[in-house]
C-alpha cells in the first residue's frame, strides 16, 4: 500500500552498516568514456578514513544499465570490496568492469549484452554513490 503521508523507501539502504569510524570516497575514476565489447573498463576510486578509529570499509560497485530490451533494474550490485583503513589513511580501490558485469537473460533466457550507456556508481551503500557514465560500443 503507498500512502502520500509518509516516507515509502526502506528505513535503510541496501549495503549499509554502521561504522565505528567515518569515511570519505573521492576521485572516482574510469579509464575510457567509451569502452568496445571485448574492453574491460579499469574503475578508481580513493576511500578516506577521516575518523579517529581504524576500520574496515565494504566499497560497493554498482552498475545501471540506461536502455535495454527487457526493463534493467535500477541498481544492480556488480563487486565489492573490503579494505582496512587507519586513521587519516587514504587507499585507492580498483575494479575492473568486463562484458560479463555488464551482460543479462533477455526473455528466452539467452545471456547477451547489449550495446548502449551505462552508468557505474561506487560508494558505502546504494544511496551514498559516486556515479559516472560510459557508453559500450560496437
Amino acid at each position: 500500500t503507498h500512502h502520500t503521508d509518509i516516507d515509502n523507501d526502506p528505513l535503510y539502504p541496501f549495503g549499509y552498516g554502521l561504522s565505528y569510524t567515518q569515511y570519505e570516497y573521492s576521485g572516482l575514476e574510469i579509464s575510457e568514456n567509451e569502452i568496445h565489447i571485448g574492453d574491460t573498463l579499469l574503475v578508481k576510486v580513493k576511500v578516506h578514513n577521516t575518523g579517529n578509529i581504524a576500520g574496515d570499509e565494504i566499497v560497493q560497485l554498482y552498475i545501471t544499465d540506461d536502455f535495454a530490451s527487457i526493463t534493467p533494474p535500477k541498481l544492480a550490485l556488480k563487486g565489492f570490496k573490503r579494505i582496512a583503513l587507519n586513521p587519516g589513511e587514504v587507499k585507492e580501490v580498483r575494479f575492473f568492469i568486463t562484458k560479463d558485469l555488464l551482460s543479462f537473460y533477455n526473455d528466452n533466457n539467452e545471456f547477451i549484452i547489449e550495446l548502449g550507456t551505462f552508468k557505474v556508481g561506487v560508494g558505502t551503500n546504494s544511496r551514498s554513490l559516486n556515479v559516472l557514465p560510459f557508453k559500450l560500443i560496437k
